[in-house]
Protein backbone atom coordinates (compact mmCIF):
# COMPACT_ATOMS: atom_id res chain seq x y z
CA UNK A 1 0.00 0.00 0.00
CA UNK A 2 2.96 2.44 0.82
CA UNK A 3 4.49 2.78 -2.51
CA UNK A 4 1.19 2.27 -4.37
CA UNK A 5 0.35 5.57 -2.54
CA UNK A 6 3.66 7.49 -3.03
CA UNK A 7 3.54 6.47 -6.46
CA UNK A 8 0.06 8.02 -7.00
CA UNK A 9 1.23 11.03 -5.20
CA UNK A 10 4.25 11.18 -7.21
CA UNK A 11 1.96 10.71 -10.29
CA UNK A 12 0.45 14.77 -9.50
CA UNK A 13 1.63 16.67 -11.69
CA UNK A 14 0.38 19.71 -8.97
CA UNK A 15 2.06 18.28 -6.28
CA UNK A 16 5.56 17.25 -8.08
CA UNK A 17 5.80 21.01 -9.53
CA UNK A 18 5.82 21.94 -5.77
CA UNK A 19 7.58 18.94 -3.63
CA UNK A 20 9.33 17.37 -6.55
CA UNK A 21 10.48 13.84 -5.47
CA UNK A 22 10.25 14.69 -1.46
CA UNK A 23 7.50 12.26 -0.64
CA UNK A 24 8.70 10.13 2.35
CA UNK A 25 7.59 7.88 5.03
CA UNK A 26 8.18 8.08 8.23
CA UNK A 27 10.63 10.48 8.30
CA UNK A 28 12.34 13.17 6.05
CA UNK A 29 15.37 12.90 5.37
CA UNK A 30 17.86 15.88 7.57
CA UNK A 31 18.91 18.95 5.53
CA UNK A 32 16.55 17.92 2.15
CA UNK A 33 15.25 21.00 0.78
CA UNK A 34 11.20 21.82 1.22
CA UNK A 35 8.24 21.89 1.03
CA UNK A 36 7.94 17.79 1.58
CA UNK A 37 5.63 15.36 2.20
CA UNK A 38 5.91 12.92 4.95
CA UNK A 39 3.30 10.10 5.66
CA UNK A 40 3.53 7.57 8.13
CA UNK A 41 1.13 4.51 8.91
CA UNK A 42 -0.48 5.16 12.20
CA UNK A 43 -2.34 1.86 11.81
CA UNK A 44 -3.51 -0.81 9.68
CA UNK A 45 -6.29 -3.33 10.70
CA UNK A 46 -7.28 -6.43 8.56
CA UNK A 47 -10.95 -7.23 7.70
CA UNK A 48 -11.64 -11.20 8.20
CA UNK A 49 -14.17 -13.86 7.09
CA UNK A 50 -15.34 -17.12 8.35
CA UNK A 51 -11.54 -18.31 6.79
CA UNK A 52 -9.26 -15.92 8.41
CA UNK A 53 -7.94 -12.70 6.87
CA UNK A 54 -9.63 -11.35 3.89
CA UNK A 55 -7.41 -9.62 2.13
CA UNK A 56 -9.22 -5.87 2.66
CA UNK A 57 -7.64 -3.62 5.20
CA UNK A 58 -8.62 -0.10 6.23
CA UNK A 59 -4.83 1.95 7.38
CA UNK A 60 -4.62 5.24 9.11
CA UNK A 61 -2.31 7.56 7.19
CA UNK A 62 -1.25 10.58 8.34
CA UNK A 63 0.04 12.82 5.48
CA UNK A 64 2.43 15.84 6.78
CA UNK A 65 2.99 18.85 4.35
CA UNK A 66 6.39 20.40 5.34
CA UNK A 67 7.35 24.09 4.07
CA UNK A 68 10.03 26.35 5.72
CA UNK A 69 9.09 30.14 5.37
CA UNK A 70 10.33 32.18 2.40
CA UNK A 71 11.08 35.64 1.77
CA UNK A 72 7.59 37.55 0.85
CA UNK A 73 5.87 34.39 2.06
CA UNK A 74 4.10 33.59 5.33
CA UNK A 75 5.39 30.02 5.29
CA UNK A 76 1.78 28.17 6.30
CA UNK A 77 0.66 29.24 3.28
CA UNK A 78 2.61 27.21 0.78
CA UNK A 79 2.40 24.00 3.60
CA UNK A 80 -1.16 24.90 2.82
CA UNK A 81 -1.05 24.90 -0.60
CA UNK A 82 0.72 21.55 -0.47
CA UNK A 83 -1.87 19.96 1.73
CA UNK A 84 -4.10 21.13 -1.00
CA UNK A 85 -2.60 19.73 -3.79
CA UNK A 86 -2.45 16.19 -1.72
CA UNK A 87 -6.14 16.58 -1.09
CA UNK A 88 -6.95 17.24 -4.66
CA UNK A 89 -4.93 14.58 -5.84
CA UNK A 90 -6.56 11.58 -3.48
CA UNK A 91 -9.51 10.88 -5.08
CA UNK A 92 -12.24 8.32 -3.40
CA UNK A 93 -11.31 5.44 -4.75
CA UNK A 94 -8.36 4.27 -7.38
CA UNK A 95 -6.38 1.07 -8.52
CA UNK A 96 -1.99 1.84 -8.42
CA UNK A 97 0.08 -0.96 -9.25
CA UNK A 98 -2.03 -3.83 -8.22
CA UNK A 99 -3.54 -1.89 -5.17
CA UNK A 100 -7.27 -1.44 -5.42
CA UNK A 101 -7.86 1.51 -2.90
CA UNK A 102 -11.84 1.06 -2.30
CA UNK A 103 -12.24 4.57 -0.26
CA UNK A 104 -9.65 7.55 0.64
CA UNK A 105 -11.13 9.47 3.26
CA UNK A 106 -9.65 12.78 5.10
CA UNK A 107 -10.38 12.54 8.60
CA UNK A 108 -8.86 15.67 10.05
CA UNK A 109 -6.47 18.58 8.61
CA UNK A 110 -4.62 20.47 11.15
CA UNK A 111 -2.11 22.60 11.58
CA UNK A 112 0.73 22.84 13.82
CA UNK A 113 2.17 25.74 15.73
CA UNK A 114 5.78 26.87 13.67
CA UNK A 115 9.24 25.21 14.64
CA UNK A 116 12.19 27.23 14.66
CA UNK A 117 15.29 25.04 13.06
CA UNK A 118 18.44 26.25 12.56
CA UNK A 119 19.41 29.23 11.23
CA UNK A 120 16.41 30.27 12.92
CA UNK A 121 14.08 29.00 9.71
CA UNK A 122 10.97 28.92 10.84
CA UNK A 123 9.30 25.43 9.60
CA UNK A 124 5.46 25.29 8.90
CA UNK A 125 3.11 21.59 8.54
CA UNK A 126 0.06 21.13 8.33
CA UNK A 127 -1.18 17.36 8.85
CA UNK A 128 -3.76 15.22 7.09
CA UNK A 129 -4.89 12.20 8.78
CA UNK A 130 -6.88 9.83 6.37
CA UNK A 131 -8.68 6.36 6.74
CA UNK A 132 -7.84 4.30 3.39
CA UNK A 133 -9.81 0.98 2.64
CA UNK A 134 -7.63 -1.12 0.35
CA UNK A 135 -6.79 -4.73 -0.97
CA UNK A 136 -3.53 -5.88 -2.71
Amino acid sequence: MEEALTAHLLASTVLADMVGSRITWDERPQGEALPAVVLNLIDSIPEYSDEGIAGLSTARVQIDCWAAKRPGDSGSTLAKQVAAAVVDAMPVSMTVNGVEFQGVFLDVARDFPPETGPGNVQFFRRSLDYQITFTS
